[in-house]
């Protein structure tokens, strides 16, 4: 109200009493709060202790149970960490082993070129190892029976 009265050019003393009713009415206001928490029952002063003690426990318990979340988190990236690692190192494995089969299948390849076969294709290769595991078989009924 004290702009309109500013603002539409009352008169002074209409001015003054607005401006002076709305200064008291704010002192009522803090005094009259000010007054209330001062004198709170003993009633509401238990509830008010109790509920502070029940947000203290609540807060501790939170703080515990987020500690324990994140020592699990840890601890699922370490075992996260190892696998990964084992499995790095079983690819590694595996493809040594992979590049030895590798190796020796072109050293068997070019075994047969040199000996003037020009190449050996894989329908030869299988009848000849079949022909050595039947060889083989034959060796092991031998010697157990």
């Amino acid at each position: 109200l004290l702009p309109f009265a500013i603002g539409f050019e009352w008169p002074a003393a209409l001015r003054w009493a607005i401006l002076t009713t709305m200064t008291l009415s704010w002192l009522g206001f803090a005094w009259w709060t000010t007054r209330a928490q001062a004198h709170r029952s003993p009633e509401h002063a238990r509830v008010l202790r109790e509920q502070d003690q029940l947000l203290t426990e609540l807060r501790n318990f939170v703080g515990n149970e987020i500690d324990g979340s994140r020592g699990e988190v840890e601890r699922a990236r370490d075992l996260i960490r190892q696998a990964v690692s084992s499995l790095g190192g079983s690819f590694d494995a595996m493809n040594r082993k992979s590049r030895q089969q590798s190796q020796a299948l072109s050293r068997i390849v070019d075994r047969a070129g040199d000996e003037g076969n020009a190449g050996l294709d894989v329908a030869r290769f299988a009848q000849h190892d079949s022909h050595r595991m039947e060889q083989l078989v034959e060796a092991l009924e031998q010697v157990s029976g």
